[in-house]
């Protein structure tokens, strides 16, 4: 049989690169021209009732109107586990869908921990409507990456195994792995080093010179939105908080630090709307100041060539 075609534009590997359809591996499954998972050439729907959810209801989210399926994200996550993954032992429902977050495109991330192969991997398709990410891992693999992840002080999988909804739970081992997630979770980042203190110093000094030396408008913004990003950063690092990108760093620098949040929001909007970077500049050199402050002179890190 040719291998299936899947949404090649969004795909990515999250592992070793498969001679076939990763779905089509892990159960058999079809993954039709459009990106729809099938079994038997078929789709599938749960026919089951829906289970009560812990998260939030999408009805009022739907993305196909009178779409019984998208009513219901934790009904649909269900239907695409037992569907696709009906040999594993966990899984479980992250990211923002069915929570406060969930917006009208909002995807369904989920992660589904296997025995072995095809995990793990990442893949993304298209099951009864919905866009779903999928996170296919072995216990070992999950551990490793997580490992990788809490490293870089952010990791995605972490919160979605810790704060996500159990679809599958098998001889308890789900809830088992949720608790550890949790647990480490809870712990959070580790402190910031001197040396990475200084690191994140010299960054943002060197920006804020950026900012005020800036003559072009357009390069304004782009300064802005490195500081902005960088400084709404520190503010996680120093309460050893976990870092998020994008719409994450936003919600969870908002949660530890609401003040400071919106000074620095005031202030980026007053650079997009009229240029005038100056209570951006005079927010992060607040938070900069808590840290250190400024540093340029005197900043110094020695460099070794890699292996040939």
């Amino acid at each position: 049989m040719a291998t299936p075609r899947v949404d090649t534009a969004r795909q990515t590997r999250h592992g070793p690169a498969p001679t076939t359809s990763l779905i089509e591996r892990a159960n058999g499954a079809v993954i039709r021209g459009d990106g729809i998972a099938t079994t038997a050439g078929q789709p599938r729907r749960s026919t089951t009732g829906s289970p009560k959810p812990t998260r939030q209801g999408g009805s009022a989210l739907r993305h196909a109107k009178g779409h019984p399926a998208l009513v219901d994200p934790v009904r649909a996550a269900r239907a695409f586990v037992a569907d696709c993954f009906p040999t594993a032992w966990a899984a479980y429902l992250g990211g923002s869908t069915g929570t406060v977050f969930q917006s009208p495109t909002s995807d369904l991330d989920i992660v589904v921990v296997l025995d072995g192969e095809p995990a793990p991997f990442r893949q993304t398709l298209r099951h009864d409507g919905w866009l779903v990410e999928v996170f296919a891992h072995t216990v070992a693999s999950f551990d490793a990456f997580v490992e990788r992840e809490t490293a870089g002080r952010r990791s995605p999988l972490l919160h979605m195994c810790a704060l996500g909804q159990v679809l599958v739970d098998r001889d308890g081992g789900a809830v088992g792995l949720q608790e550890r997630a949790q647990a480490r979770l809870a712990a959070g980042p580790a402190l910031l080093s001197v040396t990475e203190r200084e690191d994140r110093r010299y960054l943002i000094s060197d920006l804020l010179d950026d900012l005020t030396g800036c003559q072009d408008g357009d390069e304004l913004i782009f300064i802005g939105v490195r500081l902005l990003t960088a400084v709404g950063e520190l503010v996680l690092l120093e309460k050893r908080v976990w870092l998020g990108r994008g719409k994450w760093l936003l919600r969870r620098l908002r949660q530890t630090d609401p003040a400071t949040c919106e000074q620095l929001l005031d202030g980026f909007r007053e650079l997009v709307a009229g240029g005038n970077p100056a209570a951006l500049r005079q927010a992060a050199e607040v938070v900069l100041n808590r840290s250190g402050g400024r540093l340029m002179e005197g900043y110094r890190r020695d460099s070794t060539l890699g292996p040939a």
